[in-house]
């Protein structure tokens, strides 16, 4: 019902085929107003606040709805196809007749785009898409290292996995193996797609021996040289060569299972190069060790061969030529044959003579001269000659006895002979005046 108004104060409106009257700038509640959808009646009910119902709508799902992509790829991104709508041969208009959402559109599988009428359309109509898997053969995989060296356990190297500058994660987008990588040889890590991924990828790494390191000589003598070096964890054995240093040839000398070796028919005093490579027999293959450990090493130089030129009481001289290789000389001095040797000096390689003072004893006692070879941090002693420091006054002594032999055509007894000797001993001390100077056992010989 209306309120009671002039006529002139109102407005007439059509609905269907009847016509009411509102009082002009009156708004009414309670009042539904049906009509068509390009109705004025609709605008007018619209504008002064009235309940519309519509009476011509139509249901979208009578339409013609097309996707314009049914398939895609996963990449990450949101899929949203073009949606298409026809009614009665006249194209719909978007936002305007119906509008678009999506669900399920960020991951592979099925897809949704739900159309829903707007406008003079109501209803509304599902259409579904499909998402596939992306083919993670075509992702970037890489690895932290593409050589290990075998410890005995298994081996993993990081694996990075990427798509078009996203990481994938490990256990959400794919799975990992590993296959061959606890024992020397080829390995394989193996990346399995998951979840929006499908396929696999096959990377190939190495697990290799590791080098020989530490070659060194732990004794060597003038004929030989007993090489040592660090074990290597994993190896069968090993292969000993000499290297020619001037064409660089290997010749093998040895294989072993140890970590150490003697390699024999070597020349006294000289400098040898050596090389050693670990080895790995693993069923029917045999693995080695990337590179060659090399050292210089010398044998033990020959023995020294030195004479007491002169002697006097307390003192002796002695001399000796160079010995191949020598790098010093050292002399040593004993009273007694059971005594230790004391080393009493160490000599350059260019020194060839020393002087022992300060000699003790009936007989003076026991010298020895020693030649030494550093080489590569290593210093080998060559084998040496005890003497007596007095021996020498007894073979002169023997020489006068078998001149006064043959001159009086008497035996001397060798009793008589170390009386001999001290008299060539002692001629210096009776005989020497400053007109004499330095006097030589051999001076004191010619003046007994």
């Amino acid at each position: 019902s209306f309120p009671t108004r002039r006529s002139s104060d109102l407005m007439q409106m059509s609905f269907g085929n009847r016509v009411g009257f509102a009082a002009e700038g009156v708004k009414a509640e309670g009042l539904t107003v049906i009509c068509g959808y390009s109705s004025a009646a609709r605008t007018y009910a619209e504008q002064n606040g009235f309940e519309v119902q519509i009476n011509d709508l139509k249901d979208i799902s009578l339409a013609e709805i097309t996707l314009d992509k049914s398939e895609y790829v996963y990449d990450g991104s949101e899929k949203c196809p073009t949606v298409t709508a026809a009614l009665d041969g006249a194209a719909l208009v978007k936002d305007t007749d119906f509008e678009v959402s999506f669900s399920s559109n960020t991951r592979a599988g099925q897809a949704y785009a739900v159309i829903k009428g707007k406008g003079r359309y109501t209803g509304s109509v599902t259409k579904s898409f499909t998402i596939k898997k992306a083919e993670i053969a075509a992702s970037n995989v890489s690895l932290s290292a593409t050589q290990l060296t075998y410890t005995g356990k298994a081996l993993s190297p990081e694996v990075k996995v990427t798509v078009g500058g996203r990481t994938l994660v490990n256990k959400t987008d794919y799975t990992l193996s590993f296959s061959g990588n606890s024992a020397v040889g080829t390995a394989y890590a193996t990346v399995t797609g998951a979840g929006n991924y499908s396929g696999s990828v096959r990377k190939v790494f190495y697990i290799k021996l590791a080098n020989v390191t530490g070659l060194t000589s732990s004794s060597a003598d003038a004929a030989s040289i007993t090489l040592k070096w660090n074990k290597v964890t994993g190896a069968t054995g090993y292969r000993v060569f000499l290297v020619n240093t001037s064409t660089g040839k290997l010749t093998k000398k040895g294989e072993v299972k140890g970590n150490s070796f003697t390699v024999t028919g070597l020349s006294a005093g000289t400098k040898y190069k050596f090389a050693v490579k670990a080895y790995r027999t693993q069923g029917s293959s045999t693995y080695l060790s990337p590179s060659y450990c090399y050292n210089t090493l010398s044998s033990a130089p020959a023995k020294v061969a030195f004479t007491i030129k002169t002697t006097q009481k307390g003192k002796a001289a002695l001399s000796w030529s160079k010995v191949k290789g020598a790098t010093s000389y050292a002399v040593f001095y004993k009273q007694k044959k059971s005594d230790k040797w004391t080393k009493l000096k160490t000599l350059s390689s260019t020194k060839t003579s020393y002087t022992v003072t300060g000699l003790s004893g009936s007989k003076g006692g026991y010298v020895t001269v020693k030649a030494y070879i550093k080489c590569s941090g290593v210093t080998s002693g060559g084998k040496f000659t005890t003497k007596e420091v007095y021996k020498y006054q007894k073979a002169a002594a023997k020489k006068l006895a078998e001149k006064i032999s043959f001159a009086l055509e008497i035996d001397v007894p060798e009793s008589e002979i170390f009386y001999i000797t001290m008299h060539i001993l002692g001629a210096r001390s009776r005989y020497s005046s400053a007109s004499l100077g330095t006097i030589s056992m051999m001076d004191n010989y010619r003046i007994v």
